[in-house]
């Protein structure tokens, strides 16, 4: 302020202050009105607020000099990086006295951006601080520069290399940020945004996967939640709690008086995945996702109770008779006062899944396979099966939980060799991002139209029909 009232006199700088505050001040009238926004409160202000972040950032990196690729790291080379970032700080100080002396207007007022940056790093939480650092860099950068070529009419060589470590330096800071940058998942985005716009007004909705972008905003006609994240709802598991941040969990592992709130539920795909409980069905597949829904009038048979029978890394299991039997006798002592043959049980197929993380697929029948490799990818992965190649995929980020589709191969009964040939740093941004995902099982299972047959369904005198054989799990379905 006091600079433009030099510059332009008192009158003209009240004039052009008032023409900038007051649309802003009209735009800004929504934030403060609406009671949803305070200076003051935590997300802002505390310590403990991170955000993505791992930790507080060092102020150091508004100089943008900051070798790493992930910018929430220290450079692994701490002496260059060092030398450089002390190198860019003086040509910085310089240049600001070169502006200074020669009253650019301009550029002291892009300058002033470092204080208000410095004021919200002593007061804000590190997210703000962090936003703060990325607002005020082009103003360190743009000094440093200013000094470094300025530097050159005193001494053309120290100039020179000024110039070239102030640059060298950038330089150096963004192609290992161009390795290592985390490419948003488009093809699953753009899934979720047809879901969105399909069943929009169809919900609420549920997604077990952890995906922000899905709960928040693609989804947001649905009245979405996530099992771990944005819960309005109580999304309570059958062992008791709710999922921890940031993890997918099995559509089996949610209590079942807490999904059946969920008119639609938006489940990722993989080989390992349950197939929701009655009376969801099916109503939409994609490559990432499938949406199942439920009628939204209750029908005449309700499930008293749900038991899955896989695992982990597989869906399905094979239940003995004392546990499909147990199941009966609780559906009737759930049921006092109706008569038995109002309880049937219900058991849902599974397709096997055979595991080739050490390197050999066992496939007892001739079919079709779908390939599947937990985890995520940065550079190219390609996976080969006695040596033809089935598929290949780059930059496949998931989060926790999450499979990635590697293709489809036609095979005869018959042992193969599976092989993942993973592809190192090039050309393509993040393929050479730190830290190297984690990867495995390799898992195959048969195509998805060949995978599953239909429902079986038995009295509670019939319990031994179910014994022995595989299910992704039992339920016990009653009238009344």
């Amino acid at each position: 302020a006091a600079l433009a009232w030099r510059r332009f006199g008192g009158r003209d700088a009240a004039m052009q202050a008032l023409a900038l505050a007051g649309p802003l001040a009209l735009l800004s009238l929504p934030i403060f009105v609406g009671g949803g926004f305070s200076p003051f409160q935590a997300g802002l202000t505390e310590e403990s607020e991170v955000g993505n972040l791992i930790g507080p950032l060092n102020p150091l990196q508004a100089l943008g000099i900051w070798p790493s690729g992930d910018f929430r790291v220290d450079p692994a080379a701490v002496v260059p990086a060092a030398i450089l970032i002390a190198v860019g700080i003086g040509a910085a100080l310089y240049g600001l006295w070169v502006v200074w002396r020669g009253r650019a207007l301009a550029v002291l007022l892009l300058a002033s951006a470092l204080l208000a940056a410095g004021t919200v790093v002593l007061v804000g939480s590190p997210w703000v601080d962090a936003k703060a650092l990325a607002v005020a860099a082009p103003a360190a950068l743009a000094l440093a520069m200013i000094g470094a070529i300025a530097f050159l009419r005193l001494d053309r060589v120290t100039g020179a290399l000024l110039v070239a470590a102030v640059a060298g330096g950038v330089l150096w800071s963004s192609v290992l940020a161009y390795g290592g940058v985390s490419l948003a998942p488009y093809d699953q985005l753009v899934e979720l945004e047809q879901i969105g716009e399909e069943f929009d007004g169809e919900g609420p909705a549920l997604m077990t996967e952890y995906n922000p972008y899905g709960a928040r905003h693609f989804l947001r006609g649905l009245d979405a939640e996530g099992a771990s994240e944005l819960r309005v709802r109580p999304v309570t598991l059958r062992g008791g709690g709710s999922a921890e941040k940031g993890f997918a969990v099995d559509v089996d592992e949610v209590d079942l008086d807490a999904l059946f709130v969920y008119r639609t539920l938006v489940l990722r795909r993989s080989p390992v995945a349950s197939r929701p409980p009655l009376p969801y069905e099916l109503a939409w597949s994609g490559e990432h996702y499938e949406v199942w829904q439920r009628p939204v009038e209750p029908e005449g048979e309700r499930v008293l109770s749900h038991q899955p029978v896989g695992g982990e890394f597989d869906a399905g299991g094979l239940p003995d008779c004392s546990e499909v039997k147990g199941l009966g006798l609780l559906a009737l002592s759930n049921q006092l006062g109706q008569p038995p043959q109002s309880i049937r049980l219900v058991a849902a197929p599974a397709a096997p899944v055979y595991d080739a993380t050490d390197g050999i697929l066992r496939a007892p029948r001739a079919g079709r396979y779908d390939a599947w490799l937990k985890g995520s990818a940065r550079g190219s992965v390609e996976l080969r099966v006695d040596g033809e190649k089935v598929g290949e995929v780059r930059h496949e980020l998931n989060n926790e939980g999450g499979y990635i589709y590697m293709g489809q191969v036609e095979l005869a009964p018959g042992a193969y060799r599976a092989e993942l040939r993973f592809g190192g740093a090039d050309l393509h941004p993040g393929s050479g991002g730190f830290p190297r995902p984690r990867t495995g099982p390799l898992l195959f299972a048969p195509a998805a139209a060949e995978a599953a047959g239909p429902f079986v369904s038995v009295g509670v005198d019939e319990t031994s029909r179910l014994c022995g054989r595989r299910w992704d799990w039992i339920e016990a379905v009653g009238t009344g």
